[in-house]
């Protein structure tokens, strides 16, 4: 603990030193401190040259963008109702850096290790900017300038493009270019879910059954039955396939030996919908780490990062298309609104939208803890 308390305190530490060193080219705009630079255009026009790809992907992306924001929407529309039913018990939460070794999560936010928020933070704003700044170029819209901020302690990336030029560019155009960001977020997202299921499936093997209790009146409950499973009548059970395929090949009424890592049973069988049972529920897969890697926390490490970056990515991309401005969302609502009625019209109508998206999202942050006061 002492490790990531002292980890935490020099990661501060260094933000402002950072922001001191180079406070003659930081500009306090609001709560935020903003540094703009000219660096990383040639980068990024020299990346928008594979015009049939980014062409590809900026179309794509806002079919995507589209469908995201109504599922999400829809989501925490749905998710909101059940918290104030009391049905539903979590809602979204503010991702924090913290001292913590491991992920707190809480009502209404979640305290990451601060080294795993930063990897996030990374792995978060550089596709979505960089996403942004290619479908610009690619579309003919000037970029003045790209930089870093930060809001309080939480630090951020902007591709800032010229907004005149974008508001008058054709809707398409706008389309492609707000969507772009969330849509490289559910890419980099996928790719750590494809990372994380990939390592799952290499470190862990299924190593027997487990049951959360036993059923009041059968020979197992009687008997005590407990532990995990790891074999019946000698032959190896190391996922429920195993005891499904077993099962089937014995009548009800028949003494089973169970070998469990607590014991061996002799447990009478019975027969329930045309099935033999042994007289247990809530039956799981036991899962355990290879061998080969259970002296070592780094591989355990490296899969909680891939699975933390995934659900980050995916949960930032959705949200960030919700109907909200100044989410991309927001903007990509309003062109899809223009195509009914005026700019000016259409304006006022994202901003009424904007109001109830940003009280549905706070209420899908604070809900349950106010519902817990009441």
């Amino acid at each position: 603990m002492f490790i990531q308390e002292t980890g935490f305190i020099i990661f501060l530490l260094t933000l402002a030193v950072l922001i001191w060193r180079d406070r003659k080219k930081i500009k306090f705009e609001g709560l935020m401190f903003i540094r703009r630079t000219k660096k990383g255009k040639k980068f990024i026009n020299r990346i928008a040259r594979h015009k049939t790809f980014w062409s590809a992907f900026s179309k794509i992306g806002v079919v995507v963008a589209i469908c995201g924001m109504i599922f999400i929407s829809g989501y925490l529309v749905f998710n909101a109702h059940g918290i104030a039913t009391r049905e539903v018990t979590k809602g979204a939460g503010l991702v924090l850096p913290s001292a913590s070794a491991k992920p707190v999560i809480k009502t209404g936010f979640i305290l990451l290790p601060w080294w795993l928020w930063v990897i996030a933070i990374i792995t978060i704003m550089v596709p979505h900017e960089l996403s942004h700044g290619i479908i610009s170029r690619i579309e003919k819209i000037k970029i003045k300038s790209l930089g870093v901020l930060l809001l309080l302690f939480l630090p951020g990336a902007f591709v800032e493009p010229d907004e005149k030029q974008l508001k008058k560019s054709k809707l398409s155009t706008r389309l492609k270019v707000y969507s772009a960001g969330s849509f490289a977020n559910l890419i980099v997202a996928a790719i750590f879910l494809f990372l994380f299921l990939t390592m799952f499936n290499n470190l862990y093997v299924p190593s027997g059954i487990t049951f959360a209790s036993t059923i009041n009146g059968t020979d197992a409950y009687n008997k005590s039955l407990n532990g995990t499973i790891i074999a019946i009548n000698d032959y190896k059970i190391s996922n429920i396939e195993n005891l499904t395929s077993l099962m089937k090949n014995i009548t009800p009424g028949k003494i089973i030996q169970i070998k469990t890592t607590t014991g061996n049973y002799s447990i009478k069988t019975y027969k329930q919908e045309n099935k033999t049972m042994i007289g247990i529920q809530n039956v799981a897969t036991l899962l355990t780490v290879k061998e080969k890697y259970s002296k070592s926390q780094l591989p355990l490490l490296v899969l909680n990062t891939f699975n933390w970056l995934w659900i980050l990515n995916l949960s930032v991309g959705l949200i960030n298309l919700l109907p909200l401005k100044p989410l991309d969302g927001g903007f990509i609502f309003q062109g899809l609104i223009e195509k009914k009625v005026k700019k000016r019209r259409a304006e006022k109508i994202t901003n009424y939208v904007s109001v109830l998206a940003f009280l549905v999202l706070m209420f899908n942050i604070i809900g349950p803890w106010i519902m817990k006061l009441l």
